[in-house]
């Protein structure tokens, strides 16, 4: 469960808090996309689930196929996560379309 307090009052921004499967071990994530600010929102489970911050709703995920305990790094339009199958995979913001795949610790290209 995902939380957005007012700063200055602490009471809850969004009428329902946001929903992550599984348990969030890392920080999220801002980045901006094409709907507008979302949060990129880590799962222990599996995938780094995306959520918009203004309603705190659903709004798909970045496809990692396994757990995800580290916080995600964005540098320009990519989001850059590393999974627990020891995999670091980028993906494009804007469509979240997995752009790259490397093996930890080999650098090897993900098969």
């Amino acid at each position: 469960t995902v939380f957005a307090l007012d700063l200055r009052t602490g009471r809850p921004l969004w009428s329902e808090p946001g929903r992550v499967e599984g348990q969030i071990i890392a920080s999220p994530a801002l980045i901006q996309t094409n709907r507008g600010k979302e949060l990129a929102v880590p799962s222990g489970d599996e995938d780094v689930w995306k959520l918009d911050v203004t309603f705190g709703q659903d709004r798909g995920k970045f496809d990692t196929g396994d757990g995800v305990k580290a916080a995600p790094i964005v540098v320009g339009d990519f989001i850059y996560v590393h999974s627990l199958d020891r995999k670091l995979t980028w993906f494009s913001i804007k469509d979240r379309t997995r752009r790259g795949c490397l093996e930890i610790p080999s650098g090897k290209p993900c098969v």
